[in-house]
């Protein structure tokens, strides 16, 4: 059961990809963390983030400040699961579209500029 009375199990589907990041402990409080952040997103603190999770402050600053994890595990699976997200995974359109603008001014940054200028003028005219 969460903190908002009941599970979410699409959120708690999410969180499994990250199992291979922390041990049973970590995980466990880096669950509460990200439903702590849902739970009232507007003030995040360790101390208020402890009390919508009913958890000691204590464990929140020990998972933040001395907890071992490696963040570039965690780094590593966000950027799987978006890659494997069809809303989310670089497409050969988009790989195309840069190129052809790189092609003309010829500067990488500057292409990718202008590809987001144009992915900006096609939501003002829909």
């Amino acid at each position: 059961m969460s903190i908002f009375g009941a599970n979410i199990p699409l959120l708690n589907t999410f969180l499994k990809n990250f199992t291979s990041c922390f041990s049973k402990k970590q995980m466990a409080m880096f669950t509460l963390v990200i439903y702590a952040l849902f739970k009232d997103y507007k003030r995040n603190s360790l101390e208020v983030m402890a009390k919508a999770t009913h958890t000691d402050y204590q464990k929140f600053q020990y998972f933040f400040s001395d907890s071992k994890w490696d963040i570039q595990a965690i780094k590593r699976t966000r950027l799987e699961i978006i890659q494997k997200q069809r809303t989310t995974a670089p497409t050969p359109y988009l790989f195309n579209r840069i190129g052809e603008c790189h092609k003309h001014l010829g500067n990488l940054e500057e292409a990718i500029k202008a590809y987001r200028q144009g992915l900006d003028n096609d939501k003002n005219t829909n």
